[in-house]
């Protein structure tokens, strides 16, 4: 089982300002595209989910193509976006979380035993990738893991940050998951963007974190869904850093990252009608 192909999938969505600078992804992607190595039994490929700007998709797609990465693309449609009638229902479709993390999944599995449907803003240094490996080739058994992820700050090397990622234990920041080929367990394509949509698979397959402590009814009602039959206890391998949102008052601040959160779908929102409702 040491030998196993991992494929690290990264979907790319739209930036969301004021929660991240405007040009977070064309940012971040340059420089992870300049800075992140090449990673030993990795297959890289990139998702371009739902990019509301063609001319943003074209950029971010020259950009992969040039650097010899395979692309996958979730496109809009226009009328399909057209033929939604709520702006909660335009605003999910645009976001499109859970269902690219899938995509991702079925993409990824077609040519690696290990998918890592990972958050666009996602780097992995050469010592956590080498981390990861042993991490997961120690434990053969898992059908999933948690990858422990820290977000930087703007000016912070990754490297450092990569070193307090496991210090903060699904505190500050939860976790990332890899997925193998015998894992059933999915993302669940009904919970919304900003509905913790990741913590409801990891309160599925039994990952302990800050989650297991919130008393809204909403996170009590998440944590009474059934468990997920997964074999084995669901390992722990690696860290990963995401790279900055180029807004730091946010990154550090929870209910900061919600409010800003909230207007940047609303301004997607509006992006998108202007473009499509025409």
């Amino acid at each position: 089982m040491s030998d196993r192909v991992l494929s690290l999938c990264r979907i790319l969505g739209n930036d969301l300002p004021p929660l991240h600078d405007p040009e977070q992804t064309r940012t971040n992607l340059a420089y992870l595209l300049a800075h992140e190595p090449t990673l030993p039994r990795c297959r890289k490929r990139f998702v371009l989910n739902r990019i509301v700007e063609p001319e943003r998709e074209a950029q971010l797609s020259a950009m992969l193509h040039a650097a010899g990465h395979r692309v996958d693309r979730i496109p809009i449609e226009p009328e399909r976006y057209r033929a939604l009638t709520s702006a909660r229902a335009r605003a999910e479709y645009l976001t499109n979380n859970n269902p690219a993390r899938n995509a991702a999944i079925a993409w990824g599995l077609a040519d690696a035993e290990v998918v890592l449907p990972f958050d666009g803003q996602i780097m992995l240094p050469a010592s956590a990738w080498t981390q990861l490996l042993a991490e997961i080739d120690a434990q053969p058994q898992c059908l999933a893991y948690v990858v422990p992820m820290v977000r930087m700050l703007a000016g912070e090397d990754p490297d450092a940050a990569a070193a307090r990622a496991r210090q903060e234990a699904h505190g500050p920041s939860e976790p990332q998951l890899a997925i193998t080929a015998g894992c059933s367990a999915r993302f669940d394509p009904a919970i919304a963007y900003g509905r913790g949509p990741k913590i409801e698979l990891l309160l599925r397959l039994g990952v302990p974190g800050p989650w297991d402590r919130w008393q809204d009814p909403y996170w009590v009602s998440l944590r009474s869904r059934p468990r997920e039959a997964v074999p084995g206890a669901v390992g722990r391998a690696g860290v990963c850093v995401r790279l900055p949102s180029g807004n730091d008052a946010a990154t550090l601040d929870i209910a900061a990252r919600q409010r800003d959160r909230a207007d940047g779908v609303r301004a997607l929102l509006a992006r998108a009608d202007a473009r499509l409702l025409r």
